[in-house]
């Protein structure tokens, strides 16, 4: 479907996101800081279509990250996840940029939704609501260092 840059300095989550963007058949490029995802990126040679970074990033802000990433890839959308509370007008500028910040802890169907959204896909590659059960096995099993199915 997309090629998808998934930056997070912290592996579980990285892998847990990145095996649910694989199960929607996104091809996903994962690293763990801004120097590799710009070198991976650069490796990849292909269009990148969508960044899914932490907000809060050393060295590089996530939208110095997207504004980087964008001159190759300018039509490239943006999605920042946060576990940390931010001023309105970061999230302005956020929007302003074309992108959108997901608050962390989060869903991986709500993830998947925002994704689905970003990337302007057809409602069938759209995820429904996780029923209660099933996102409480998920939390869970993330938890636990499962990669949930």
């Amino acid at each position: 479907m997309a090629t998808i840059l998934l930056v997070n300095d912290e592996k579980i989550l990285r892998t847990i996101m990145g095996v649910a963007l694989k199960r929607q058949n996104h091809e996903v490029i994962e690293a763990g800081g801004v120097r590799r995802a710009l070198s991976a990126a650069a490796r990849h040679g292909g269009k990148v279509d969508l960044l899914i970074s932490e907000l809060s990033l050393p060295r590089m802000s996530a939208l110095d990250l997207r504004h980087e990433l964008r001159k190759d890839h300018p039509d490239m959308a943006a999605l920042f996840v946060s576990r940390n509370p931010h001023p309105p007008r970061l999230e302005e500028t956020v929007r302003a940029g074309g992108g959108t910040v997901l608050r962390e802890p989060f869903e991986m169907t709500t993830l998947l939704g925002e994704v689905a959204r970003l990337l302007d896909l057809p409602d069938a590659a759209r995820i429904p609501p996780a029923s209660s059960k099933s996102s409480k096995k998920q939390t869970r099993a993330a938890a636990n260092g499962q990669i949930p199915d």
